[in-house]
């Protein structure tokens, strides 16, 4: 685990740098990942990068992310329909529920 942020002298969102740098570094593959974001710029990033999107909260944007949420349980049911979809497999994700 780590971050990347503007801290460190990558480009603000929207510029997708740390986003690809995220990808490169811990190898993350771009179909598996999901970015999840509260503002206009996050999700630009990320859709120019080629991730799915996951908006957080109630802003307004120009174009839609892939997924709308409000809770972090809303999340958890995305995160784990995904994991489904991509792998194949059934994956659980921490607090979640599987009996």
């Amino acid at each position: 685990a780590g971050i990347v942020s503007v801290e460190q002298g990558y480009a603000k969102k929207p510029n997708a740098e740390m986003f690809n740098v995220a990808l490169s570094r811990y190898r993350l593959c771009r179909d598996d990942t999901l970015a999840i974001g509260d503002l206009e710029g996050d999700i630009v990033a990320a859709r120019a990068t080629g991730l799915q999107t996951c908006l957080f909260g109630q802003t307004t944007l120009l174009e839609p992310a892939d997924y709308h949420i409000s809770s972090y349980a809303e999340l958890l049911e995305i995160l784990n329909k995904l994991s489904i979809t991509n792998r194949g497999v059934r994956r659980t994700w921490p607090g979640r529920n599987t009996s």
